[in-house]
């Protein structure tokens, strides 16, 4: 490989190792940094969260590179609260997200103080999704890449016990407020019957995935969730909570026809863009990175990208939350007439939104290429990196 990063020196900190959404977004950045030449010392930070699969060439990375002496830059990719000092003297970056509408309340200060630069997923100078204000440092944004794997859906047919004709809506989170499975699941439920054939799949975990009183618990919450909708012939959902390879995941996610969410906010949608990489049809709430998407590509491509309207609400009952923070509150009413307007969609195979489909994943595909995200990075530590080849 091209040895285009050979000039920059850091240290990474953060989660690397987990099934997050932020640990698959630092592994897309760092194994083409790595194998582009780039000197980085590897700092796991442990999420508490479950492990993902890793491939061999992460499994054999980690135990190289986390004995590797500080590089000069240090990357702090985590909340504020958790991050360290670098202990070089040398620039210190923060790169994190954030669910709420705006930078939360309590973070200013610390970023201010603490970091010379700031570095968000995305969607924050030219989006609409999110806003950022007070801050005085430097502001950059990475965005996430998407990369597609054509793993053949029916791959999933080991996993998921789903008809080949089924409609199948889906969504992929963990279960907690920002990811508001329960107000995805009440619409869907409302909306549709039995005698639609469709199923709306939801992977989804806890913060213990084997604990089998938490699983068992979740499952009670959506038969709960399920008995709220006074209605006889509810349709089907199915809820998986193992830990799966990433080639597994891909066909799992490859088995959705409509990718559905109704998250309170957030920076990060792995599954979303890679569902819009491959054409396939996303109903997203307006805010955050869905409603960043929503603006970018649902005026050119309206059939197959949905956007539905949110309201602010005070972000209360989460961990760390602030109630002068605010995120979304989803409309369910927009949320079911863009599900049942998709489902009419898919089953008359209108010609007019498979074209849109074609021409959306090439464009997503270009603007959310690896290489395009790794160069951003590149190019904000390329104004600090001086290369170090201490190694033990």
């Amino acid at each position: 490989m091209e040895q285009k990063y050979k000039n920059l020196s850091l240290t990474w900190f953060g989660d690397v190792t987990s099934i997050s959404a932020e640990a698959q977004y630092a592994r897309s950045l760092l194994q083409p940094l790595i194998e582009g030449g780039a000197y980085v010392k590897l700092e796991p930070m442990d999420s508490g969260l479950p492990p993902a699969d890793l491939s061999s060439w992460w499994v054999a990375t980690l135990g190289i590179n986390t004995k590797y002496q500080p590089g000069f830059v240090k990357i702090n990719h985590s909340k504020p609260p958790k991050v360290t000092a670098n202990i070089l003297g040398g620039p210190n970056i923060l790169l994190t997200n954030w669910d709420t509408y705006n930078l939360p309340e309590g973070w200013r200060d610390f970023i201010n103080r603490n970091h010379i630069e700031c570095i968000t997923p995305g969607h924050i100078i030219n989006g609409p999704g999110v806003k950022v204000t007070g801050l005085e440092v430097n502001l950059n944004e990475v965005f996430p890449s998407v990369t597609i794997n054509n793993t053949d859906s029916r791959g999933a047919a080991n996993i998921v016990d789903i008809n080949s004709n089924t409609v199948v809506y889906g969504f992929t989170g963990s279960w907690n407020q920002r990811s508001n499975i329960q107000d995805l699941i009440t619409a869907y439920t409302c909306e549709f019957t039995e005698k639609d054939n469709v199923a709306l799949l939801i992977k989804t975990n806890g913060r213990t995935p084997s604990d089998a009183n938490e699983r068992a618990q979740i499952l009670d919450l959506v038969r709960k969730i399920k008995g709220t909708v006074n209605k006889a012939g509810q349709p089907p959902v199915i809820v998986l909570q193992d830990i799966f390879s990433q080639e597994a995941m891909d066909a799992i996610i490859n088995r959705i026809d409509i990718y559905v969410s109704a998250a309170r906010g957030g920076q990060l949608n792995t599954t979303g863009l890679k569902c819009l990489a491959a054409g396939k049809t996303c109903i997203l709430p307006s805010i955050g990175i869905n409603g960043a998407l929503v603006s970018r590509y649902a005026k050119d491509y309206p059939l197959v990208v949905r956007g539905y309207g949110v309201s602010l609400e005070p972000q209360v009952s989460h961990p760390d939350s602030n109630p002068l923070d605010q995120w979304g509150r989803p409309d369910l009413c927009g949320l079911i007439q863009q599900m049942r307007e998709s489902f009419i969609d898919h089953l008359t195979k209108n010609p007019e939104k498979a074209k849109q489909s074609v021409k959306l994943a090439a464009k997503v595909q270009k603007d959310y290429s690896q290489e395009a995200s790794v160069d951003a990075l590149a190019k904000v530590l390329a104004k600090y990196s001086t290369v170090q080849t201490i190694k033990i």
